[in-house]
C-alpha cells in the first residue's frame, strides 16, 4: 500500500482502515509488502515510524491502532532495497502473538535463512545511528533524481503523455495519450533498443497482460541527474520517431 510498484500510488488511509476491518470480520491475515516503505521524499514523517501528514504510512500504522487489527496484519520490510541489491534481509512487524508462530518457523530453525554475519552487521549498523544517516541519504539523493526526472517529463513528454509523480520508492508511472495503431508499449521497448534508453512495459506488470499496453515504468534510482535529463530527452524523441511524427 505504500509507494506502489509500479505505479508509485499510496492506499489512503481511509481504505487501509477499510482493509483492516475486513480482515477482522472474514479472519483473513493481510500481508503487506513494503519494501519502499522508508524511501519517502515529501511530506516528511515525525519519525522512522510514522508520517506527519495522511496518506504515506505503513499499514501497520493504521493496523496498530486497534490489536484485532494487528493480528489480522504482517508488515514486511527488506534492507535489499535501503542497504545493498543481494542482502536477502528484511524485517517483519506483527503483533507478538504473529512473532511467536512465525519463529518456530524450519527456514528460520534451520539456519539456511537470514544469515547471521548479515545480521549483526546490521543490526550494529542500527543501534550505531549509521542506517538512519544512510536513510537520509537515500532520500536526499532520490528525491533530486525523482525532481529531475518529473521536470524533464513535463518538458518533453507533456504534449503525448501523462504521470503520477510519486512521494516515494523507485519508480515513476507514465501513460502514453495516444498509441500507433496496432502498438503498444511492449512493441516501443523493441524499437528503443538501439536508442539508449530502456524501461519496463506497462503489460509486464499486469496480471494477465490485458492493461497497462500504453503505460511504461520508469526508475530514477540509478541514474544521475544529468544522465535521467539525456535519457527523457532520447526516450521523447524515440517516441516521435514511432509514432512517425
Amino acid at each position: 500500500p505504500v509507494h506502489h510498484n509500479p505505479r508509485g500510488t499510496v492506499m489512503s488511509i481511509s481504505r487501509q482502515k477499510a482493509l483492516m476491518d475486513l480482515a477482522v470480520k472474514y479472519d483473513f491475515l493481510v500481508i503487506s509488502d513494503e519494501p519502499y516503505g522508508l524511501l519517502y521524499y515529501d511530506n516528511p514523517r515525525d519519525n522512522d515510524t510514522g508520517p506527519s501528514s495522511e496518506g504515506i504510512r505503513s499499514l501497520m500504522q493504521v493496523a496498530g491502532e486497534k490489536e484485532e487489527w494487528m493480528r489480522h496484519c504482517v508488515v514486511c520490510g527488506s534492507f535489499s532495497k535501503i542497504l545493498a541489491p543481494g542482502l536477502r534481509l528484511g524485517w517483519f512487524h506483527t503483533h507478538p502473538d504473529n512473532i511467536a508462530k512465525i519463529m518456530p518457523s524450519g527456514v528460520l530453525l534451520s539456519g539456511g535463512g537470514p544469515p547471521p554475519v548479515l545480521v549483526e552487521a546490521v543490526t550494529t549498523l542500527m543501534k550505531d545511528g549509521h542506517l538512519r544517516e544512510h536513510l537520509d541519504e537515500l532520500r536526499r539523493i532520490y528525491a533530486s533524481r525523482l525532481g529531475a526526472m518529473v521536470t524533464s517529463l513535463k518538458e518533453e513528454m507533456s504534449d503525448f503523455a501523462t504521470f503520477h509523480e510519486p512521494s516515494g520508492g523507485y519508480f515513476l508511472w507514465l501513460k502514453f495519450k495516444k498509441l500507433p495503431a496496432g502498438k503498444d508499449t511492449t512493441q516501443f521497448l523493441e524499437f528503443c533498443r538501439d536508442k539508449g534508453v530502456g524501461f519496463l512495459p506497462g503489460i509486464r506488470t499486469s496480471v494477465d497482460s490485458s492493461s497497462g499496453g500504453d503505460c511504461i515504468r520508469l526508475s530514477f534510482a540509478f541514474y544521475t541527474e544529468s544522465e535521467i535529463q539525456s535519457g527523457i530527452r532520447k526516450l521523447a524523441e524515440a517516441w516521435r520517431q514511432f509514432c512517425g511524427a
